[in-house]
C-alpha cells in the first residue's frame, strides 16, 4: 500500500504541471516570510505595544508594517502567478525569452478570470483569495502557451543590429501570446454570462458560500466551515478570507453578543463563536497548524523539513501558517490531506464538548487572531480552564499528525534516492558512451539535484566529511603487494554516494585541485594504519585526475609534503586516471620527472588499446598499467578482450611495465588473465574497498 502511495506521489512529482507548482510555491517563501513577520509585528497582542505603534509619530510605524504586509500578502495571487509561471518556464526551456513569454501569458491570463474590468473588481482578488484563480491560470496558460509556441510555424521578419536584436525576441513570444490571451478571454466570457457573474473569480466565491445558505444545524454549520475552510486551504485557497462571508453572518455576530453579554455581568450563550474557531479549532492556522509544527519539530528527521519548521515557527506562534502550507508543503500533498483535515475537526468536537458540559467556559472577549496559543485560552474564555484545553488540543492534534509525518519521512527519503538514482543513471549512461555531462546545466530536478550536492561536497572537502576506503591488490601467488585509495562519501540522506559522481560533482564545482590534494593528504595521514592493516612497506596507490597533476600546485604541494617528511618510508603510487589526456611536452614531462624523484611511482588507470593509452608510454614515466575495466569483465566471453589484454601485457613487460586488472571477482577470471600474460589483480575474488575501521581478517602479506 505504502510503495503504491509513494509511487503515485512520484509520478506526480514528475508531472510538469505539479513540479511548476511546487517550484512556484518555494519560490514565495521570502514573500511570505516578509509578510509574515510584518503581520506580526503589526498585530501583537500587546495592548501598550499596539497603542504605542499607533500613535507614536502619527501611526508611521503601524503604517510601515502595513505597507509591507499590502506589498506581500495583499498581492500573494500575483506574486504566485509569477512565480509558477516562471518555474514552467524553467521547466520547458532555459531560455530567458521563453521565460518572458511564459509569465506574460500567466499574469495576462490571471486578470482576466480575477475580472479586472470588472466594475466590483476589488484588490482581495490579487491578495490570498485569489492564490486558487492564481494556481489554474498560471497552470493552464502556461501549458497552453507552451503547447502554442511548440506547433506555430509562424515566420516574422528578425532584425539583427543593436537594440533590435530585444525586439526580436518580444515579437517571438508574440503570436503564442495573442493566442492565449483571446483563448482566455473567451472563455470567461461564456462562463460568466452563462453563471451571471461579472468574473470567474466572483463566481468561486459564490459557490463557496453559497453551501452555508442549504437548511442545516448550527452545529452542522460549524463543521462545515471547519471542514470548508481546510479543504480549500489543502487546494491553495485561502479558505477563511474565501468564506469571510459566513464568518460574518454567522459567527462574528455570536462572538459579539457574547461579550456584550459578559460586559453586562450576564453568561455568554453562544458556543460557535469566531473566537471559538479561532483559538481552540484553528490554533496556528489552517488546519490546526501548531499541532504539525510541534509534530514535525518531535518526530521528523528531514533536514528540509526541519528548515521548514524552523522559518514557520515565529509565524505559526502568531497563527500565520502560509510559510508552512506553500514550503512543506500541506497543498496537494496526499499524505498531509487526512491529519490536515482531521485534527481540526478533532479539535471542534473536544471544545465543543467541553464547553457544552461547563468544563470549559465560553468565549467572552474579543481576541486578536494572532494572540499565541495558550495565552490566547486563558484571554477567550477568562479561565485556566481555557488555556488546558488548548494544550489538550494540541497534544491530541500532534498525536494524529505524528504518524503522518514520520510517512512523509519516508516518502521523501524514497522520493530523494529515486532522483539520486536517475542522476547516476544519467552519469552513468554518458560513461557507457564515452561522453562527457555537464551535470549542472541538466533540466528538472536531476539539475536542481546536481547542484545541491555540489554545495555538499564542497562542505564535506572543507570540514573533512568524507572516508577513504582501500581495495587490497594481490598477485599470483596471493599475496597482497598493495591497496588503492578510494574515496567514499557517506551522504545523510542518499547513503555513500557512487564515486564517479563524488569526483564529477567536485570537478563542476571548480573544486578538484582541492579535492586531490585533500585525498592525497588523508591517505599519507592515514599511511601508518594502512601498513598495520595490510602490511609493512605495502604500496599505497593515489588517485588523481590527469588535468590536477599538470597544475603546479599540486606538484608544488607534494614536494612541501616531501620536506616536511610526511611522505618518509611511504611507498606511493599515483593513479592518473585516463578519461583527460595528458599532453606530455616539455612541461609534462619535467613535472612527471620531479614527482618521480621524490620516490613515487605513476600507473594508468583505465588503460586500453586507445591511441592516448599508447602515448603514454613512449616516455619512462609509468610503472603500473591498470586494465580497462570492460577488458577484464569481458575476458570470459569475449575472445577479443584476451587478445587485446594478452598484447597489452607482452608490451608492458618488453617495456618493463607491470599490468594489473581490476574488477577480478572468479578464480577462473583470475586463471584466464594469468594465461593472458596478467599477474596483478584487484577486485570481489579478494576483497572490496574497506574501511580502516572496519574488522576483517588480516589482509597483510
Amino acid at each position: 500500500m505504502l510503495q503504491r502511495l509513494f509511487a503515485f506521489m512520484q509520478r506526480m512529482e514528475r508531472n510538469t504541471l505539479y513540479r511548476s507548482m511546487h517550484g512556484g510555491l518555494i519560490m514565495l517563501i521570502p514573500v511570505l516570510l516578509t509578510g509574515a513577520f510584518a503581520l506580526a509585528f503589526q498585530s501583537l497582542p500587546i495592548p501598550a505595544y499596539t497603542y504605542f505603534i499607533k500613535n507614536f509619530w502619527g501611526g508611521a510605524i503601524y503604517d510601515f508594517f502595513d505597507v509591507v504586509y499590502s506589498a506581500t500578502f495583499k498581492m500573494l495571487s500575483i506574486y504566485t502567478t509569477i512565480f509558477i509561471g516562471m518555474s514552467y518556464g524553467r521547466e520547458k526551456s532555459t531560455s530567458k525569452k521563453a521565460n518572458f513569454g511564459n509569465i506574460t501569458a500567466s499574469v495576462i491570463a490571471f486578470f482576466i478570470l480575477s475580472g479586472s474590468n470588472a466594475e466590483s473588481f476589488s484588490f482581495d482578488a490579487v491578495g490570498p483569495k485569489g492564490m486558487f484563480i492564481a494556481l489554474c491560470s498560471s497552470l493552464t496558460a502556461s501549458a497552453v502557451y507552451w503547447k502554442l509556441k511548440e506547433h506555430l510555424k509562424l515566420k516574422t521578419r528578425r532584425y539583427s543590429d543593436g537594440t533590435e536584436a530585444q525586439f526580436n525576441g518580444a515579437l517571438s513570444i508574440l503570436p503564442p501570446l495573442v493566442i492565449t490571451t483571446v483563448l482566455f478571454a473567451l472563455f470567461d466570457a461564456v462562463v460568466c454570462d452563462i453563471c451571471e457573474v461579472p468574473c470567474i473569480y466572483q463566481l468561486f466565491i459564490r459557490e463557496a458560500n453559497a453551501l452555508f445558505a442549504l437548511p442545516m444545524s448550527e452545529l452542522g454549520r460549524a463543521f462545515m466551515y471547519i471542514f470548508m475552510s481546510s479543504s480549500l486551504w489543502f487546494f491553495g485557497i485561502h479558505g477563511s478570507d474565501c468564506l469571510e462571508g459566513v464568518a460574518e453572518q454567522y459567527f462574528i455576530p455570536a462572538n459579539a453578543a457574547n461579550v456584550e453579554a459578559a460586559a453586562a455581568g450576564l453568561e455568554p450563550a453562544n458556543i460557535l463563536t469566531k473566537g471559538f474557531i479561532d483559538m481552540f479549532v484553528l490554533m496556528g492556522g489552517c488546519g490546526t497548524a501548531i499541532c504539525l509544527l510541534a509534530a514535525l519539530l518531535l518526530f521528523s528527521k528531514r533536514r528540509n523539513n526541519r528548515l521548514v519548521t524552523k522559518m514557520s515557527a515565529v509565524p505559526m506562534i502568531f497563527n500565520i501558517n502560509e510559510v508552512m502550507i506553500f514550503g512543506l508543503p500541506v497543498i496537494l500533498n496526499p499524505i498531509m490531506v487526512v491529519p490536515f483535515l482531521l485534527v481540526p475537526l478533532v479539535s471542534f468536537v473536544s471544545s465543543y464538548f467541553a464547553m457544552m458540559t461547563g468544563l470549559v467556559p465560553l468565549v467572552c472577549a474579543d481576541v486578536e487572531w494572532t494572540t499565541p496559543v495558550i495565552m490566547g485560552g486563558y484571554i477567550a474564555t477568562g479561565s485556566i480552564a481555557g488555556t488546558i484545553l488548548q494544550a489538550f488540543n494540541l497534544i491530541v492534534g500532534t498525536a494524529i499528525y505524528a504518524p503522518f509525518v514520520r510517512l512523509l519521512d519516508r516518502q521523501q527519503e524514497y522520493a530523494a534516492q529515486d532522483k539520486y538514482l536517475e542522476l547516476v543513471h544519467i552519469l552513468q549512461k554518458n560513461e557507457s558512451k564515452g561522453k562527457e555531462v555537464n551535470l549542472r546545466s541538466l533540466e528538472g530536478y536531476s539539475g536542481v539535484l546536481a547542484k545541491s550536492l555540489m554545495v555538499d561536497i564542497t562542505d564535506v572537502l572543507e570540514r573533512d566529511r568524507y572516508e577513504m576506503y582501500y581495495q587490497p591488490q594481490y598477485d599470483h601467488e596471493n599475496h597482497c603487494i598493495g591497496v588503492e585509495a578510494l574515496f567514499r562519501w557517506n551522504h545523510p540522506a542518499y547513503g555513500m554516494v557512487y564515486p564517479p559522481l563524488a569526483v564529477k560533482l567536485a570537478d563542476e564545482s571548480g573544486h578538484m585541485l582541492g579535492f586531490d590534494i585533500s585525498v592525497f593528504d588523508r591517505v599519507i595521514k592515514e599511511a601508518g594504519a594502512v601498513e598495520a592493516k595490510f602490511g609493512k612497506g605495502i604500496k599505497i596507490s593515489i588517485n588523481v585526475t590527469g588535468r590536477t597533476i599538470m597544475q603546479d600546485a599540486y606538484c608544488e604541494h607534494i614536494y612541501k609534503a616531501y620536506e616536511e617528511g610526511r611522505l618518509k618510508n611511504i611507498n606511493l603510487c599515483l593513479e592518473v586516471t585516463e578519461q583527460i589526456a595528458i599532453n606530455f611536452d616539455a612541461n609534462a614531462a619535467e613535472i612527471f620527472s620531479r614527482i618521480k624523484r621524490l620516490g613515487i611511482c605513476f600507473a594508468i588507470d583505465d588503460f586500453s588499446m586507445g591511441q592516448t593509452s599508447i602515448d603514454y608510454l613512449k616516455g619512462d614515466i609509468f610503472s603500473i598499467i591498470k586494465l580497462d575495466g570492460s577488458l577484464t569483465k569481458g575476458i570470459l566471453d569475449n575472445p577479443h578482450c584476451y587478445e587485446i589484454i594478452s598484447s597489452i601485457s607482452r608490451l608492458a613487460e618488453s617495456l618493463g611495465i607491470k599490468v594489473l586488472a581490476e574488477y577480478v571477482e572468479t578464480e577462473e577470471q583470475k586463471e584466464c588473465l594469468h594465461r593472458a600474460g596478467c599477474d596483478l589483480y584487484q577486485g570481489y575474488l579478494y576483497s572490496p574497498a574497506i574501511s580502516l575501521y572496519e574488522k576483517t581478517d588480516d589482509l597483510s602479506v
